[in-house]
């Protein structure tokens, strides 16, 4: 089928154009391709994001200076060893997530629960994906009393949950 020659028109006006701009930079890559900057954006800020994480994950687990493998098998009792060194940084990575699930403001004043709630959320980066997710875990943790006074407010971040 032909292309159509007036375009389209409408909801799908621009699908096709999308569409075809990745068919245009495979033939040439050096050419330069008129996009939306909102369909531009999207997909390197999502891999630079994942990038990002990765990286932080990656910092993380070196500031706990694990052992380096020699990669030799005449040892195997330093196999072993540094899988067990190298096992538990993961338990207790593991463990700091858990207690941050676990968390809840109790007994403690907003402030402590703030600062605790910060350094613990490092730690579970995955359960709090979005700024979103983040102040639903912060407000869902506080007091009863507390909860439902800042629900009321409606906060999309943080910042609207603490004063």
């Amino acid at each position: 089928m032909p292309p159509r020659r007036g375009g389209r028109k409408g909801r799908g006006a621009r699908r096709t154009q999308l569409e075809e701009q990745p068919a245009t930079q495979a033939t040439n890559p050096t050419a330069s391709t008129p996009s939306t900057p909102t369909q531009v954006l999207v997909e390197p800020q999502n891999a630079s994001d994942q990038l990002s994480a990765e990286a932080k994950h990656l910092r993380d687990f070196k500031n706990y200076n694990p052992k380096t493998f020699d990669g030799s098998l005449k040892d195997p009792t330093k196999a072993q060893m540094w899988l067990a060194s190298v096992e538990t940084i993961f338990n207790l990575r593991y463990a700091k997530q858990q207690e941050f699930l676990n968390l809840e403001q109790g007994d403690m004043i907003v402030e402590q629960y703030d600062a605790e709630f910060d350094m613990l959320s490092r730690f579970a980066s995955e359960v709090v994906t979005n700024k979103a997710t983040r102040t639903d875990k912060y407000v869902s943790d506080l007091k009863l009393d507390l909860q439902v006074f800042v629900r009321a407010f409606r906060p999309t971040t943080m910042m609207h949950c603490v004063w």
